[in-house]
């Protein structure tokens, strides 16, 4: 556990003279001044002045404290700017140079944190919230105290200035004091707190128009108003005084009776040492701003020296100068690496190659080490804070930046390794998009934690990739567990734990590490996220109710967050409140015309009220405003697929999900399955067998599927051994599966062994008892062993579980017109069919032939009429009219009609022209040539 605090830091390495100001020649000046009030991560709240302070002390630092020449020394780096790694290399490019006589300021204004003694973080613009032990993004307190030793063992004095904890989030005691204590260890430096500990320290507009009352003090009293024996010099006693004085009268509470903010020193034996000298006219301007209640602090901050650099004097050569000057802009524009030839790399050598050595030379080196890094970093720091939506080119491009920064950098560097460890991280993260990076990308995430052992956030990767493959579940699992344990407060791993128990049913666990998230950092996602949990319970156990509370206390944080809102659309929906819902879906659109999830949330409603055209124009919509959107592309493939019959729509679509995530595997299945009913078998194989490249464990039953079609056409019967195999593996992955029961059953059918064909799919519905083709497919093996009515029972079974399909009608008119020889059973199923509006033609034909085979031929010509009418083009239809005619005694009509029939179905009818269903036909002249030239191509004998 660890707590959060705020402060501001200022380091000053006091020169070894008696005066604050500059002697020239004497010694230089340097400067790191932070300051962060704008945090990226918005789950860190935001500070309101913390980088006006830094401003001022900058301009402090620059119009007070330095000469000419070292103005440029004193960088500031504010908000956006405030990220880990520049001011890591500033604070290294100092502890280099600063030497005896040199003083140096560092001064930090923002978030701090403390996991415990050991970890203590002062927070930069770029950290993820949580993440601040294993991710980057802030300034370990051990590594700045280890500098500031260093600069002591250099003959350096330090000053340690904190102005602290400055939001409403106070931290307990315990850490609080964990994090001063770490602070106010004392490495040798003159120490100044902006209050003690579990004191807030204030800002507010009365000070300055904005500022930390804090640092408005500590500036004025430095520049002559804490001198109170007025000798024109501030001790650093007096300085102390002057703050725990001032500080301590501007934050009394009335109502408590106390001092709400007092500051505090370290160390005694430092009180007589001289802050700095005092500049008479600027005391009077601040005495006379006093008394006149105009206290512009500012006013008295007027430039005593012209801001100029003489850093480019010391490059001689004007064409060195020149690509200094240009690599320096494109370091400013972040134009690292291209163009090959105008990017900052390029100018680097360049200058390198006419400036030949020096410091200039190495502190660009630097810059551009830290420039590099520091882009590449952003990648993490994003994924860190959540961020789902960096590409893999991106990840690409991070990678090349994290390389080339390291190789320019010294491995003594402090980030060496870090860095190193980094540019694996991303690496890994910039492969995945084909089977044999899979592998890859997790030998190179194992070499980063053998750099960095214990980074959360690879873990958290291997987590994620391995969760692409449901049969990785524990190894995701445990990886997700590891990340949680390093940081215990970065919620986003415990939120894709919680999802990923979720999808698989196991709700209790999903809601405890959503609740756990929740006490970290509470939130309108993580709120929306316990309404889906029991969104999905609700079917169950009722809890619609509970995931409407969750919604509305989303929305109560944030009244426009969309998923909430949603959220209780899709409830209102499973409610079969449509009104409600529309209400909400139109609510979030009102909102939001550009967020895709709504359209996709319609296209689900219009979906599941089966409105197609309206479901493909809100899917087309979603990926329109996000192209990457893989569920409205599955969606739309689903439509295509099963409800508008477009294969190759549906293929189109199914292939765009590839696109997006080459391992979505259910999308090679769709699309093989697809190619199985087209008997498209060879393409259907690759599809379905492509996951076994880089998925071991890739359940292999569609490929069994796929053997026992192609079956159908192969003599040889090495499909069925095929089939089999495969069968044999999917069971071995996944014993007793309802599906792999059925295929089972389908090839014992298909192979004539009516037993084990019984068995398996007995086996089968004991699993799933309503599934269509286990049903199906026993009542095959029943009427394989001749036994009828058991074969009877389950063709009726599958008419009730899905009344829709033709097949079991016709295997139930097959026993009673054949087998059980019950003409009018059979004529009655083949009504059922007709009222169900089940190939109503079809079975009007069946009925003919019915009427037919009982010589009943004026309702045999009545139900063929019939069945016609619907389906005019159908050979086989024709020609049995040709028939009842024909025995009717039509003969006018009956060669007339022969003749229709050959045309439109000549491979189906062609056997009956060589019985003796029209021989007193066959001496007719006009027959036989009608017979003759439709069938000259056959093998078959012509009418003679």
């Amino acid at each position: 556990m660890f707590k959060k605090i705020i402060f501001t830091i200022a380091f000053i390495c006091v020169m070894a003279s008696s005066s604050f100001g500059q002697t020239p020649n004497e010694h230089h000046v340097y400067g790191v001044v932070v300051g962060i009030s704008e945090y990226a991560d918005k789950a860190i709240k935001d500070l309101k002045f913390a980088d006006d302070d830094a401003i001022m002390f900058a301009n402090f630092l620059k119009t007070q404290l330095v000469q000419p020449q070292d103005t440029d020394n004193i960088k500031l780096f504010t908000n956006k700017k405030a990220t880990a790694i520049p001011v890591f290399e500033e604070i290294e490019k100092i502890t280099k140079k600063a030497k005896l006589g040199d003083t140096v300021y560092f001064y930090f204004s923002g978030h701090g944190e403390a996991n415990n003694p050991d970890e203590i973080f002062l927070i930069c613009h770029d950290a993820a919230k949580g993440t601040y032990a294993v991710g980057g993004g802030c300034i370990p307190v051990k590594f700045l105290k280890n500098r500031i030793k260093i600069m002591q063992q250099n003959k350096v004095k330090v000053i340690l200035i904190t102005d602290a904890c400055r939001s409403n989030e106070i931290s307990d005691a315990e850490y609080n004091l964990i994090f001063t204590n770490a602070l106010n260890e004392n490495t040798g430096e003159i120490q100044l707190t902006s209050c003690s500990p579990n004191e807030k320290s204030f800002e507010d507009r009365r000070w300055g128009n904005g500022h930390g009352v804090f640092t408005w003090y500590l500036l004025k009293g430095w520049m002559g108003m804490a001198d109170q024996n007025n000798n024109n010099r501030v001790t650093f006693e007096e300085l102390s005084n002057y703050l725990v004085q001032h500080v301590g009268d501007d934050t009394y509470d009335k109502i408590e009776d106390r001092k709400l903010q007092i500051p505090s020193s370290c160390c005694p034996g430092y009180n007589n040492t001289l802050m700095g000298k005092v500049n008479p006219a600027i005391k009077k301007q601040l005495m006379e701003a006093e008394e006149t209640g105009v206290d512009n602090l500012y006013a008295a901050l007027m430039p005593r020296y012209l801001s100029r650099s003489i850093e480019s004097e010391k490059i001689e050569d004007s064409l060195a100068l020149e690509y200094y000057d240009r690599f320096n802009k494109l370091i400013d524009q972040e134009q690292f690496m291209e163009p090959d030839t105008n990017c900052a790399v390029f100018y680097y050598q360049k200058f390198k190659e006419r400036q030949k050595a020096g410091v200039i030379l190495d502190e660009s080196r630097l810059d551009l080490v830290a420039g590099m890094a520091n882009k590449a970093q952003s990648f993490i720091q994003d994924y860190l804070r959540g961020n789902d939506s960096i590409t893999v080119l991106e990840f690409q491009y991070a990678s090349r930046l994290m390389n080339q920064s390291v190789a320019l950098m010294d491995t003594s560097n402090y980030m060496y390794k870090g860095m190193r460890a980094r540019a694996l991280f991303l690496e890994a993260n910039s492969m995945m998009t084909t089977q044999n990076e899979m592998s890859l990308a997790f030998d190179k995430l194992d070499s980063s934690l053998m750099l960095e052992p214990n980074k959360a956030y690879v873990y958290y990767s291997k987590a994620r990739i391995y969760e692409k493959f449901d049969v990785y579940f524990n190894k995701a699992e445990e990886n997700y567990l590891k990340a949680i344990e390093l940081a215990p407060k970065w919620v986003f791993p415990m939120l894709d734990l919680g999802n990923m128990y979720i999808n698989d049913g196991q709700y209790t666990k999903g809601k405890s590490y959503f609740n756990k998230a929740t006490q970290i950092q509470p939130g309108s996602y993580i709120f929306t996220l316990l309404g889906h949990t029991y969104q999905f319970m609700a079917d169950a156990q009722g809890h619609y109710d509970t995931a409407i509370a969750y919604y509305q206390k989303a929305l109560e944080i944030d009244s426009n967050y969309i998923d909430a809102i949603l959220g209780i659309a899709i409830v209102n929906l499973s409610r079969d409140s449509v009104d409600l819902s529309v209400k909400n879906y139109l609510k979030a659109l009102h909102k939001d015309t550009s967020y895709y999830f709504t359209y996709l949330s319609f296209g689900d409603l219009f979906y599941d009220a089966q409105m197609d055209e309206k479901s493909i124009f809100c899917y087309n919509k979603a990926v329109h405003l996000n192209p990457d959107c893989i569920k409205a592309h599955w969606m739309l493939g689903n439509i295509y697929d099963f409800r508008l019959e477009d294969k190759v729509k549906a293929v189109d679509e199914y292939a765009a999900c590839l696109k997006i995530d080459y391992y979505y595997t259910k999308a090679y299945n769709a699309i093989g399955n697809i190619y199985i009913t087209t008997e498209q078998f060879s393409d259907a194989r690759n599809f379905l067998k492509y996951p076994l490249t880089y998925d071991p464990n890739y359940n292999p039953i569609n490929l069994a599927r796929m053997f026992l079609n192609r079956a159908d056409y192969d003599t040889t019967g090495l499909d069925y051994d095929s089939a089999k195999l495969w069968l044999d593996s999917s069971n071995a992955l996944y014993p007793n599966e309802y599906y792999t029961n059925y295929l089972y059953g389908h090839y014992y059918w298909k192979i004539n062994n009516p037993e084990k064909t019984i068995a398996y799919n007995l086996a089968s519905i004991k699993l799933k008892d309503d599934y269509f083709y286990s049903w199906q497919t026993l009542g095959h093996g029943y009427y394989l062993s001749d036994k009828m009515d058991s074969a009877y029972y389950c063709y009726s079974r599958c008419t009730n579980i899905i009344p829709t399909i033709q097949q079991p009608y016709q295997d139930i008119w097959n026993i009673n017109q054949y087998k059980l020889l019950n003409n009018e059973k059979a004529l009655e199923i083949a009504d059922t069919a007709i009222q169900r509006n089940v190939n109503p033609a079809y079975f009007h034909f069946l009925k003919c032939y019915t009427y037919y085979q009982q010589k009943k031929y004026q309702l045999a010509l009545n139900e063929n009429t019939k069945a016609i009418e619907l389906n005019p083009t159908d050979g086989q239809f024709i020609y049995y009219k040709a028939l009842i005619n024909y025995e009717m005694g039509n003969m006018t009509d009956v060669i007339k009609i022969i003749e229709t029939a050959l045309k439109t179905e000549r491979k189906f009818i062609k056997e009956d022209f060589y019985g003796d269903n029209f021989k007193t036909l066959q001496i007719n002249k006009k027959y036989i040539k009608i017979i003759n030239q439709y069938f000259e191509d056959q093998n078959k004998q012509p009418i003679k």
